[in-house]
């Protein structure tokens, strides 16, 4: 895109866009990011797609000189961006260089929090495991004490009717020798 010009707000290709008909790769992360969250404010009904495509306008507008803006726009647009109307972007080069700043450090933010939340998800998994294996560990325990429980109570009752076998023979003895 020569001299910082951005197709007109008027032109399909954005509407197509936030629509999918239009589906190209995007080098730009944070317009990327942009793009599908337009898009999902528009499937829920939140946002109408000419409230989205406002959004989205300004946003290239603000960031027309972010990395890789211009080759999404040209993407986006194809051979006829420079056939058709522009509207020319002509903000203060300092504030257009803020923009850009705040642009690259929302940016980064994003990836950042990303890397955070991602880091989370990933020690809260590895907590949820570790529960896991410390309760199939503690059913094992239980188990294994029970098992113990029922063979020390087999040893008791089989002693317990050796012993009553042996008071019966003992009484039949003693019976016998009465008799």
């Amino acid at each position: 895109m020569k001299n910082n010009v951005l197709p007109s707000k008027d032109r399909q290709e954005w509407r197509d866009l936030l629509t999918g008909k239009i589906n190209v790769p995007l080098k730009n992360f944070f317009f990327q990011m942009k793009i599908t969250q337009a898009r999902n404010q528009i499937k829920s009904g939140k946002y109408s797609l000419e409230e989205e495509v406002d959004k989205i306008y300004s946003l290239c507008k603000k960031f027309i000189k972010a990395k890789n803006m211009d080759v999404d726009i040209a993407n986006i647009f194809g051979d006829n961006i420079n056939n058709e109307s522009f509207h020319n972007n002509n903000n203060n080069n300092n504030n257009e260089s803020k923009h850009i700043l705040q642009f690259e450090h929302d940016d980064q933010q994003y990836i950042i929090e990303e890397a955070e939340k991602k880091k989370a998800l990933e020690a809260e998994r590895k907590k949820r495991e570790i529960i896991e294996q410390l309760k199939i560990k503690e059913g094992i325990a239980k188990k294994e004490t029970e098992k113990k429980k029922l063979e020390s109570e087999r040893i008791r009752l089989e002693a317990q009717k050796v012993i009553q076998e042996k008071l019966e023979a003992l009484k039949r003895e003693k019976r016998e020798i009465i008799n």
